[in-house]
């Protein structure tokens, strides 16, 4: 079964996180994000998604949860300790002493991405995605038809002028390499990406998910891992990374053995 082998990477990838957490902010004198390699957001997705194999089990174990939920916390991203945490408020296999110990980790660690990123608290200005939905929301306001039927992948987006929160997008992704225009692709977002292709599917796919949270005939994996894709999607590509989406699908679709195999714990 492929669960285990993610658990065990995960524990693995938590390690190396901590490890290169405590070197960085020992060299630095001062807190700093770990790294890793280079791309921790996606390494965290990774670990999000093996907390809600171990949340599935019916003999929960504390260890391998607790190592994973630190190496999430000093990688620092901020949807995927988002994501954690209301699956765990929305638990009853946490007590409510752990579920007020990792929220305030969370608001930690949170408020710490901001300090390390020298970004301001209290202003959107720093936070890119927000732009990226701004202007997503602007589009479509102008073309609600797009919203219904979604737009030609192939061809440059009506978007207006882009913000300049955004230039380095503008500098890098589309004049850099040649491109005519903002596509799709160029949002750092699942949902977007959904919405201004599939139009009204990609709301069908939201509702799917939603059922899958609230509906009690849905096991607890993909009833946690539906809450993940939900977040993490407005936020980074989930579906649209390669590796990362071949093992979600291949996690749901295998939940079946994964619940027999983890009815006693892993070992």
């Amino acid at each position: 079964s492929l669960a285990p082998i993610v658990v065990k990477y995960a524990m693995v990838l938590a390690i190396i996180l901590i490890f290169d957490f405590l070197v960085l902010g020992f060299s630095a004198g001062s807190l700093q994000r770990a790294t890793s390699t280079g791309e921790v957001n996606y390494e965290a997705f990774l670990l999000v998604i093996s907390i809600c194999i171990l949340l599935s089990q019916q003999a929960l174990n504390k260890k391998q949860l607790m190592l994973i939920i630190m190496g999430l916390l000093v990688s620092m991203s901020r949807t995927g300790i988002i994501s954690v945490l209301v699956i765990f408020l929305l638990s009853n296999k946490i007590s409510i002493t752990y579920k007020i110990v990792f929220s305030s980790l969370a608001l930690f660690f949170i408020g710490a991405s901001f300090v390390v990123r020298e970004l301001d608290y209290f202003s959107i200005e720093g936070i890119e995605r927000y732009w990226m939905w701004s202007m997503a929301v602007e589009m479509f306001s102008h073309d609600p038809i797009g919203l219904l039927i979604g737009f030609n992948p192939y061809a440059p987006l009506p978007v207006g002028d882009i913000p300049p929160q955004l230039s380095w997008l503008s500098s890098h992704q589309i004049e850099g390499k040649g491109w005519n225009g903002f596509y799709p692709f160029s949002f750092h977002s699942m949902w977007l990406r959904i919405f201004s292709i599939w139009g009204i599917g990609g709301f069908i796919l939201l509702g799917a998910l939603f059922y899958g949270i609230f509906s009690r005939k849905v096991d607890p994996f993909k009833r946690n891992i539906s809450i993940v894709i939900i977040l993490q999607g407005m936020t980074m590509g989930v579906f649209y990374i390669g590796y990362l989406s071949v093992i979600t699908i291949l996690l749901i679709l295998n939940i079946k053995s994964t619940n027999v195999e983890y009815s006693k714990g892993i070992k």
